[in-house]
């Protein structure tokens, strides 16, 4: 160890640190358990352990002793001479490193060895907190204390941080510490870094130093202006010139490092043409382009290109490879017609509007309302607006066909199982009792046991086709029952009539051979297979 140590002495002395020596000198845990031992000596002194906890701490050998202070092994001049030579003599009076344990938490002077500063430090932050000169930095970092300030533009001077954000009226500790200039652009640094030349250099990574996006060649003074302008997320700007990255498909420069080399090489990157506006003719190679040149969001016109309606925000987009097959004719078709100018029917009258729009007309005192229920209607042919069904015309015929099917009663009578009360709706029954509607309808479904305490059923239960989920997915498999025979078309069904909460339970349960629900369930169409094949078999044992 002693090698050890004084390899590690001898190797600091050669890089010209020497003062850094002490600091390793004693590792982290040998300081952690020195302060244990303090603490366990300091309550056994003032009577705070108890008779067994002493009693135990003796019989590992635990020497009680040492609590008394021992200035030739135990002070901070012994422990750590380098920083005993720091001590400030004058101004601690007859305090002296010989008295002072290393980790006390009293507040002593210092002075410089460097700059000759006096500066009061806890003795504790000193030793472990790697805390230097507070002005100049020696013998490790910076120790966070009070230091004066200085305002570059006017060089006036502040006793404190604090001091100076009481006469501007905002924080200005960030903008000291990592040399930004702050809200204002102003710039400030401690007063000892500007009487030692050592002003920072502000224009680094500061967001209100003016900035060019090359492509455009536009100029903003600060990164904020560019960002609220052209709707970018706050901070991204900061990060695209840190990472030399685009953002929203713009490249950009702070104003010192502007060169026309570097923008015609931005301009110059190649991309493929993705999307033509049909109103100007213009094409763009991003989504992102067109939306910045247009005004309108690319999400809006990246769906209007996949959903082939073409339309989004008063323009018509269309994607570059499907405009060059275009015909002149299919081109003119597109720009009559924009995202509410579909005609629609409506099932039960068969009249006909020209759009959405003209529909909705009708309801002038739910006209905003009208507007998208009816699109969700031709959407969805379970719902109704006005109590009527609404769709497109390529849709009606198949409509008018499973009328029946897609008909559901507005109100449905109710039962309360407890008190034998009849509803003649839910929303009777939630005005009666108060209970939430949805919570009525989910026990009346067969999704929950209880609502608000009581079970509620259908009186006159009438099947509900928007339950059926199955049947409009033609993934869906049909399932049996083997205990009651009932079938079902699809597994989420299935579920619901039992009680459960989803299919896993019974998809698993035919798996693996289990139960779901306390029943055993087989799918229909498996069953039919294995018939044919036990049929197939018995021909073949036949022969």
């Amino acid at each position: 160890m002693d090698d050890c140590g004084s390899e590690k002495t001898i190797h600091y002395e050669e890089e010209g640190t020497q003062d850094g020596a002490w600091r390793t000198a004693m590792s982290d845990a040998e300081r952690t358990k020195n302060y244990f031992i303090y603490k366990l000596r300091k309550n056994y002194q003032e009577g705070k352990l108890d008779t067994s906890q002493v009693a135990r701490l003796k019989a590992i050998g635990f020497d009680f002793d040492g609590a008394v202070f021992n200035a030739s092994k135990d002070s901070l001049a012994v422990q750590y001479p380098a920083i005993a030579e720091e001590w400030d003599k004058e101004r601690n009076g007859k305090q002296t490193p010989w008295k002072v344990r290393p980790l006390a938490t009293e507040k002593a002077w210092w002075r410089c060895p460097h700059c000759d500063r006096p500066y009061r430090l806890a003795i504790r932050s000193k030793v472990i907190s790697n805390s230097g000169c507070p002005y100049c930095g020696y013998g490790g970092e910076r120790a966070k204390v009070s230091l004066p300030v200085i305002r570059l533009d006017t060089l006036k001077s502040y006793p404190s941080i604090s001091n100076a954000q009481r006469e501007v009226g905002y924080s200005l500790k960030t903008a000291i510490d990592k040399s930004k200039l702050d809200r204002n652009g102003i710039a400030w640094c401690y007063l000892i870094d500007y009487e030692l030349g050592r002003i920072p250099d502000f224009t680094k990574g500061n967001q209100v130093t003016p900035v060019i996006c090359l492509e455009t060649g536009k100029r903003f003074e600060t990164q904020s202006q560019a960002e609220i302008e052209l709707g970018i997320s706050r901070g991204s700007i900061c990060r695209a010139l840190n990472t030399g990255k685009t953002v929203k498909g713009y490249h950009w420069i702070r104003e010192s490092e502007y060169s026309e080399e570097k923008a015609a090489a931005a301009r110059a990157e190649s991309a493929p043409y993705r999307v033509v506006c049909l109103e100007t003719g213009t094409r763009y190679k991003t989504y992102v382009d067109a939306g910045r040149d247009l005004g309108v969001e690319e999400g809006n016109i990246q769906q209007a290109v996949k959903s082939k309606s073409h339309y989004a925000r008063g323009y018509h987009f269309v994607n570059s490879d499907e405009y060059s097959t275009l015909a002149k004719g299919e081109i003119e078709n597109i720009l009559k017609r924009d995202g509410r100018s579909r005609t629609v029917v409506c099932v039960e009258t068969g009249k006909r509007y020209e759009s959405i729009k003209a529909a909705s007309g009708e309801y002038g005192d739910r006209l905003g309302s009208a507007r998208s229920r009816i699109g969700l209607c031709c959407k969805n042919p379970y719902l109704t607006f006005d109590g009527k069904h609404w769709c497109y015309p390529d849709d009606l015929e198949s409509r008018i066909d499973n009328a029946e099917e897609y008909t559901v009663p507005r109100k449905t009578a109710v039962r309360c199982l407890e008190t034998g009360k009849m509803y003649e709706s839910i929303a009777d029954a939630s005005r009666d009792t108060g209970i939430n509607h949805n919570s009525i309808r989910s026990v009346a479904r067969g999704d929950r046991h209880k609502a608000g305490g009581y079970t509620w059923e259908y009186v006159n239960p009438a099947p509900d086709k928007r339950d059926n989920r199955g049947c409009n997915q033609p993934t869906a498999k049909k399932v049996r029952c083997a205990e009651t025979g009932n079938q079902f078309v699809s597994l989420s069904d299935a579920a619901r009539a039992v009680g459960l909460r989803n299919g896993n339970s019974i998809r698993r349960a035919i798996d693996r051979g289990g139960t779901a629900g306390g029943y055993h369930w087989e799918y229909l169409d498996e069953k039919k297979e294995v018939s044919t094949d036990d049929h197939h078999q018995a021909d073949g044992r036949a022969e």
